[in-house]
C-alpha cells in the first residue's frame, strides 16, 4: 500500500531505530542494515577500509556517486588490497561508472559476458576471504539516500569462500576485460 502511495525509500516512516541489526547465530558475527535509515554505503566503506589483503565483487549498478569507490581507490593506491569483481556490461557502460578509475589504480575489473538481455545482478563483495557482505544495495547515492534497500554483512570465513567461490566462477568464465 505504501508503494502504491509513493510512500517508500526517504519518504517512509522511519525505523523506531537508527542502529541495525546484529547478531551472533553460532560464533557467525551478522549485522543487518537497511537504507536511509542505517547509512548502509557507510557500513560497507568501513569494512573496506579495515580489509587488508582482498576485495572480491560481483556488481550490478555501481556508481561514483557513493564514497564505495573511493574507499577501493584508496586502499588499491595504498597497495592494501588486491581487488577483483565483475560489473554488469550495461550498467558499466554508462559515465558514471567508477571501473575507469579503479582499473587506473590496479584494480582488476571486467565486464560480464552473459547472453542475450540477461544482467549480473549480484551485488556481493567479500573482504579478506572472511566478511561476505550483499543483499539489495546497489553502489549508487540513490540507494543510500533515497530507496529501501538492505544489506546484510556475514564475519565468516565459510559464507565468505562460498560467495568468493562465485565471484571466481563469473570472473573466469562470464567476464571479458573492459575495452
Amino acid at each position: 500500500n505504501q508503494l502504491w502511495q509513493g510512500i517508500f525509500g526517504a519518504r517512509s516512516p522511519k525505523l523506531t531505530t537508527s542502529t541495525p541489526l546484529q547478531f551472533n547465530l553460532e560464533g557467525t558475527e551478522i549485522e543487518v542494515a537497511f537504507s536511509p535509515d542505517h547509512s548502509p554505503e557507510l557500513r560497507i566503506v568501513n569494512e573496506i577500509l579495515k580489509a587488508g589483503q582482498t576485495a572480491d565483487l560481483l556488481m550490478f549498478t555501481f556508481a561514483k556517486s557513493t564514497t564505495i569507490d573511493d574507499a577501493l581507490k584508496s586502499r588499491l593506491e595504498a597497495k592494501a588490497v588486491q581487488v577483483r569483481g565483475v560489473l554488469d556490461r550495461s550498467q558499466a557502460a554508462h559515465n558514471f561508472s567508477p571501473h575507469p578509475e579503479l582499473i587506473a589504480a590496479g584494480a582488476r575489473l571486467r565486464r560480464d559476458t552473459l547472453p542475450g538481455q540477461s544482467k549480473l545482478h549480484h551485488k556481493l563483495l567479500v573482504l579478506d576471504g572472511k566478511v561476505a557482505m550483499g543483499g539489495s544495495f546497489n553502489y549508487t547515492g540513490p540507494a543510500n539516500q533515497f530507496n529501501d534497500e538492505n544489506l546484510f554483512i556475514i564475519r565468516n570465513p565459510v559464507v565468505a569462500a562460498h560467495f568468493r567461490a562465485e565471484v571466481s566462477r563469473v570472473f573466469n568464465n562470464l567476464a571479458e576485460e573492459f575495452p
